[in-house]
């Protein structure tokens, strides 16, 4: 399989996923419920959207090298390039397609972009098509190691960010996943998970987003999950507190 082997499901029927609640608050929010482990069942799911890159290189019928947003979804804007603070400029020339894996590489090389200085250059790729409201993303992959770096994958859309991974290069077995609200009022809710160096081989990394929940996944058991109904800190409500 490729180095980013991309695949987005769309929701056919039900499935749940319980994770379990913590233990301090198991009075207030009930008893905690577990998923047995086993497999995922994909059968539910229909694919909308798959990427082998198993050509010579990067579709770009399916992805692009930089975020669209500018007016026309070119890269002509400031923050096409640059995401947020962070030292990088995006580059074409550091994405590549080869013997079925998707490369995205970095150099220690200082350069400019809007007339903004940073002092490194990495690559990325923003698919074109998964615009929808639930489903489930998966890709298959091996991170980097390394003072520095920073993989990453996520989606994005109006207010909200859900990240499917990120991980601190120095720390390769911290697993982390999180669900993001920019609007107001803010919201953050951060999962981790120490797991091996995951950087040694590759890994099949999955969020299922559904109405109530989502659910993180590495290599087909739950990791992680996060209910609809929570408060500002990311506790469980109770039932007698969530909206009807």
């Amino acid at each position: 399989r490729s180095s980013a082997a991309s695949d987005v499901y769309k929701r056919q029927g039900c499935q749940f996923a319980f994770g379990q609640s913590p233990s301090k608050r198991a009075k207030r929010v009930g008893p905690a419920q577990s998923d047995n482990g086993g497999k995922w069942d994909t059968t539910a799911w229909q694919l909308v959207f798959q990427d082998e890159f198993d050509g010579e290189q990067l579709d770009t019928e399916k992805w692009r090298t930089w975020f669209p947003y500018s007016d026309d979804g070119s890269d002509n804007c400031k923050g096409c390039r640059i995401m947020g603070t962070s030292n990088t400029i995006f580059r074409d020339d550091l994405v590549s397609v080869k013997d079925g894996l998707l490369r995205l590489a970095v150099r220690a090389k200082a350069s400019e972009w809007y007339g903004l200085q940073k002092e490194h250059e990495g690559a990325m790729v923003h698919t074109k098509y998964a615009r929808f409201t639930y489903g489930r993303f998966e890709v298959r992959c091996r991170i980097p190691s390394g003072a520095g770096l920073w993989p990453a994958f996520w989606g994005f859309g109006g207010e909200t960010e859900i990240d499917v991974f990120e991980f601190c290069g120095e720390q390769p077995g911290l697993f982390k996943g999180a669900l993001h609200r920019w609007g107001q009022p803010k919201f953050s809710t951060n999962g981790r998970k120490r797991l091996p160096d995951l950087s040694k081989d590759f890994h099949t990394y999955v969020v299922e987003w559904e109405a109530d929940g989502i659910s993180w996944y590495i290599d087909g058991e739950l990791v992680q999950y996060r209910g609809r109904f929570v408060d500002k800190r990311g506790r469980p409500l109770p039932a007698c507190d969530r909206p009807k």
